[in-house]
């Protein structure tokens, strides 16, 4: 079972996602963060959940995600006091011409999770990845540009920003603080603990 470790930032408004990635850059560089790549791709996830929306009220999620082509169950994450998410996760591949509903319901079968889930919605993401390094260590930044489209008329976006990491020394760094200080100063983000699949819920109730 995999262990993510992340933190979030929400956008506050619907900014231009052309000029946060400048200024993402611009941050990098001003942080001494060593920028390795830079990556731009589509992702399409697809929200499952149960009737009564077990796995929201318990605060997991599950997910297809293509072009991965991985069924991603999360569990509850571990909320630490510097706002990091510690996350259990299973998943498994999926083949392009398997029938969704028995493939979904044959991961939570095998992995003993009792859901009878649904499909809800999908969520395309335009997802910026930047590879980068503090003290030759690497991690991630992704911008991800995120865009719910519900027939017929329920669509809505969102900006967030995902700082994952393997080895605790980078959310403790003097470089990541410098990042993060420079991020949420500029007014456009703040520290989430809210996963992609709640913030989506929360806006489509709301329409």
């Amino acid at each position: 079972m995999k262990i993510e470790k992340e933190l979030k930032l929400l956008s506050r408004e619907n900014d231009n996602v052309c000029i946060l990635r400048k200024f993402i850059k611009k941050s990098l560089y001003e942080s001494k963060i060593q920028l390795l790549s830079t990556q731009t791709y589509l992702i399409k996830d697809t929200y499952f959940d149960t009737q009564d929306f077990s796995l929201l009220n318990s605060n997991c999620s599950l997910r297809i995600r293509k072009p991965e082509n991985r069924i991603v169950f999360k569990f509850q994450p571990n909320v630490t006091k510097n706002k990091e998410l510690k996350r259990q996760e299973i998943s498994a591949f999926i083949n392009e011409n398997d029938e969704i509903g028995s493939k979904i319901s044959e991961f939570l079968d095998n992995h003993k999770l009792n859901f009878q889930v649904f499909s809800l919605f999908e969520l395309e993401i335009e997802r910026s990845k930047y590879i980068v390094s503090v003290n030759d260590i690497q991690f991630e930044i992704c911008l991800d540009y995120c865009i719910v489209n519900q027939p017929p008329k329920k669509i809505f976006s969102f900006i967030e920003i995902e700082i994952e990491y393997e080895v605790d020394y980078v959310l403790l760094s003097k470089e990541l603080s410098k990042l993060i200080d420079s991020v949420c100063l500029s007014g456009s983000f703040y520290i989430s603990n809210e996963n992609k699949y709640s913030i989506c819920i929360k806006n489509l109730k709301r329409m």
